[in-house]
């Protein structure tokens, strides 16, 4: 998962500046969790959880969806050059 969000980040798809604002907002919540286990922190620390695993999802989906979509464009182009041969 994390070699998927680095490409992106890499190619970018992704700025890496919203990967650094997910990575703080998650170090924050995490440091007073530690200093005071309330419950509204861990609520919150489960939300900041749940959005960054959703934004990961995203992430695959459209990769699949690329995938996808390069793996028709290459069995289109291959039949192309199948019908062409045969001429």
């Amino acid at each position: 998962m994390h070699e998927i969000i680095r490409k992106f980040v890499e190619s970018g798809e992704i700025p890496k500046s919203r990967i650094d604002e997910s990575f703080n907002r998650i170090m924050k919540l995490k440091y007073r969790l530690n200093h005071n286990p309330d419950e509204t922190y861990r609520k919150e620390l489960m939300q900041a959880h749940q959005e960054a695993l959703a934004s990961e999802k995203l992430v695959l989906e459209k990769t699949q969806e690329n995938k996808a979509l390069l793996e028709k464009a290459a069995e289109q182009g291959q039949s192309s050059k199948k019908s062409k041969k045969k001429k």
